[in-house]
This record gives C-alpha cells, sequence and structure tokens, in this order.
C-alpha cells in the first residue's frame, strides 16, 4: 500500500513547469523512444497537444526533505472527449498503485468537464500496460501505425500532378473534411489548430485544375546533426478517390520534401494510404493499441496492483 506521506498525487497546474518536467523525464527514463524534455520542450509538448494542466495530475516523492517530480498523466479534452496525453511512474516507484491513483485523478476531471469518452495509446509489444489500462475498463478499438522513410534523393512529382505549398488556413477546411475515417487524436483538427504557426500547408492539383488532394505538415527537431525531419500530420485526397491519388499526394510530398525524413503517426492500419506509403518506400517503425473507455465512474471490484 502506498504511504500518503512519501507520495501525493497533485493537480499539475499547481506545481512548477520545472516540477511537472522532472515528473515526465523521471516516468519516461526507461521508455523506448527516451523521452526527456526541458522545461521549455515541455511547455511545447503541453501547447501542441492541447493538454489541460488544469485537468493533469502530477505524482510527487518526499525526497531528502523535498518533494519531486515522480509520475504525471496528461489530458487533452474537447467536447465529450478526453485523451490521455502521457502516463508515466518513475522506476523506483512503480508497483505502488502510483499509476491507478493519476488515472483516478484524471479520470475525475473529464467526468467533471462533461467528457463521457476515454482515449489512450499504448505500444504493441507493452502487455503490461495493457493489462493495467484494460483493468480500468479501457479496450481495444483499433491498431495504429508509425511509418517513417528515409531522406530520399530528390526525384519529380508523379506525372499528371501537381503539388504546391498554401496558406495552412487555405488547407484546413477542405482536408479535414475530407477526412474518410475518424483520425487518431494527434492528428485531428484541434492538434493541427494548435501548431497552426508551425504547420505547411499544400495542395496537390490535377492535370484538368482540379483539387486532389491536401497535406499538413509539422517540421520537427533533427535526430541527426543536418538531418531535417518532417512529419506529415494530415493527409487526405478528395471524396471518391481511389489508390491513385493517395499515392500521387504521398508520392508528391516525397519528392517535394526529398532530403527529409518523414514520418506519419498513427495511422489505422486499414487506411487507403498504407498502399501509398508502402510504395513510396515508407516502413512501418512501430504500432500502437488505441483504446477507449466510457465515463462515469470505473469498473467495480477488487483494485489490482498496477506495475506502472
Amino acid at each position: 500500500m502506498i504511504d500518503t506521506a512519501v507520495l501525493q498525487v497533485r493537480v499539475a497546474s499547481e506545481m512548477e513547469l520545472v516540477t511537472i518536467t522532472e515528473a515526465f523525464n523521471r516516468g519516461f527514463s526507461d521508455y523506448r523512444y527516451k523521452a526527456q524534455f526541458s522545461p521549455e520542450q515541455m511547455r511545447r509538448f503541453v501547447r501542441r497537444g492541447g493538454i489541460d494542466l488544469d485537468a493533469s495530475a502530477v505524482l510527487v516523492a518526499l525526497e531528502g526533505g523535498h518533494w519531486r517530480g515522480a509520475g504525471v498523466a496528461f489530458l487533452a479534452h474537447a467536447g465529450r472527449e478526453g485523451w490521455c496525453g502521457g502516463l508515466a511512474v518513475a522506476p523506483e516507484y512503480r508497483g505502488q498503485g502510483g499509476a491507478r491513483r493519476l488515472m483516478q485523478a484524471i479520470h475525475d476531471k473529464a467526468a467533471a468537464a462533461a467528457v463521457d469518452t476515454m482515449w489512450l495509446e499504448v505500444l504493441r509489444d507493452n502487455s503490461r500496460a495493457q493489462r493495467f489500462y484494460s483493468s480500468l475498463g479501457y479496450a481495444y478499438t483499433r491498431t495504429l501505425q508509425l511509418w517513417e522513410a528515409p531522406a530520399a534523393q530528390p526525384t519529380s512529382a508523379p506525372a499528371g500532378y501537381c503539388l504546391e505549398q498554401v496558406a495552412v488556413g487555405a488547407v484546413l477546411d477542405p482536408l479535414f473534411a475530407w477526412q474518410r475515417e475518424r483520425t487518431a487524436w494527434q492528428r485531428r483538427r484541434r492538434a493541427a489548430e494548435l501548431a497552426y504557426s508551425d504547420l505547411w500547408g499544400y495542395r496537390l492539383q490535377a492535370e484538368d485544375g482540379s483539387v486532389a488532394g491536401y497535406a499538413l505538415c509539422l517540421p520537427l527537431p533533427p535526430q541527426q546533426p543536418g538531418e531535417p525531419r518532417v512529419r506529415l500530420m494530415a493527409i487526405g485526397v478528395r471524396p471518391g478517390a481511389g489508390s491513385d491519388e493517395a499515392s500521387a499526394l504521398i508520392a508528391a510530398l516525397r519528392a517535394q520534401l526529398d532530403g527529409a525524413v518523414l514520418n506519419l503517426l498513427n495511422e489505422p492500419e486499414n487506411s487507403l494510404f498504407v498502399p501509398a506509403l508502402q510504395a513510396a518506400g515508407f516502413a512501418v517503425q512501430d504500432e500502437q493499441y488505441e483504446m477507449r473507455l466510457s465515463l462515469p465512474g470505473l469498473p467495480p471490484g477488487e483494485v489490482v496492483q498496477d506495475g506502472l
């Protein structure tokens, strides 16, 4: 059982940004992707993710007479939907129920904000976390894939199409009107609006002058010096279009952004764009399970100790 004199859960907005950052970094210290932020990077992460610090929770531990960040659970919400934008507990405090308390805290905040559906993603091979989320009532909905393509040699846009860079404001309405299936939380219109000033907009035109597709791209910090990285944040082709136009859009983006490593986060495994990505030299780097919970209330029964 938890000694509440040693571990406490507090509202994130009541904490200094440096403590929130410390809690995040310690919790994700052994995560596969080594997510470690500076306070300024944390500020940007919170802004771009639409994280509500008034509804997010921080686990703090009393160490050497001082309260230090030891874990986090971030909540973003819009309308009646919410998203857990990150849950982590420092390795030395796992197995003591801290993750469960963090999730309970953000669920309570979500319910108070009239959220009735929660979403999150968990790595496909993280069975421990999957069991934990299942014990809270989350259920699998679909598999999402992370695609990446190495920097390409200069190429030409596909014949019969022209890709041009346009203002982001000219892309938002038609692109999201053309979305054929529910997009992952990080790629919804709200996410694009939060990153608006950093995005690049593109329009794909066919030979007859009609618009065949749109894309929004987000430049990312390079992982290697001199190696630019760009995320395809949102992509769409016109209603009724098939695999040919999906392929044309991806190929044109690859040509436009040659020299940059490209990635696409959380694309559904049965997406129209999967064959186009494969044809353009993208490969699946990882997979996540998307999970859903209906609020309010957690399932009744004995509390299960978590390992997070």
